[in-house]
């Protein structure tokens, strides 16, 4: 399903009423000089663009922000006390979606560190190559070499679940259900592991050299007698 955000309208709120979730947000710091400018042109009267939310009430506020982070800060350092507020209504699986791609659209660009922890979050929650790309305003291509690092980490964490669920007593098929893939795929995993599991580490390095010394003893002249 594609992502979609209803606009409701512009509203000015108190400060206060407007709260932020780092799992949303996708930005890891604060730019302090970014606010210190903002707060600066706010204070000689320039009018900022205003944020970005959604009416979501909680205990910490009633709009999430998922847009103008800095402008927001800058209010406060600035003394403002209201702050104007673009709502939308947006469904809980798409506020990621729209807090990347605003961010990404406009004022401080995230950075690629930021991009790359964005990117692998809308994965885990199911987005697309094609959505996420859009979102962040990276390639696809780009994406899909960031996401193979992610898949890889994915299936060696799988690998080790398998493993130790073995080890535990569970049966092949009742892993495979659990983890969500393969019988066999479960079977060649175990199978690894039973074959090393009880091999000294000198034992098993001998078994790696064993090939080449054969390889050597093959390949070496015969000795005329």
């Amino acid at each position: 399903m594609e992502p979609w955000a209803e606009e409701v309208g512009v509203i000015e709120v108190p400060l206060g009423e407007v709260y932020w979730l780092d799992e949303i947000y996708p930005r890891a710091g604060i730019d302090e000089e970014l606010v210190e400018k903002y707060a600066s042109l706010l204070e000689e009267g320039v009018r900022l663009p205003e944020i970005k939310a959604v009416d979501k009430p909680s205990e910490k506020g009633k709009y999430l922000g998922l847009d103008g982070r800095h402008r927001y800060l800058a209010h406060e350092r600035a003394g403002l006390e209201t702050i104007k507020v673009r709502v939308y209504r947006i469904k809980d699986e798409h506020l990621l979606y729209f807090a990347a791609l605003w961010n990404s659209k406009h004022g401080k660009q995230l950075t690629k560190k930021d991009a790359k922890k964005v990117a692998e979050r809308m994965y885990r929650q199911g987005f697309k190559v094609r959505q996420i790309a859009l979102a962040l305003g990276y390639s696809e291509r780009w994406i899909y070499k960031l996401l193979k690092e992610v898949k890889s980490r994915e299936k060696e964490e799988l690998r080790e679940r398998a493993v130790k669920l073995y080890s535990q007593g569970k049966s092949l098929r009742e892993i495979a259900r659990e983890l969500g893939v393969s019988h066999t795929t479960v079977r060649r995993w175990c199978n690894i592991f039973e074959l090393f599991k009880n091999v000294p580490v000198e034992e098993e390095s001998e078994k790696k050299l064993q090939p080449e010394t054969e390889s050597a003893k093959l390949s070496a002249p015969l000795e005329e007698g």
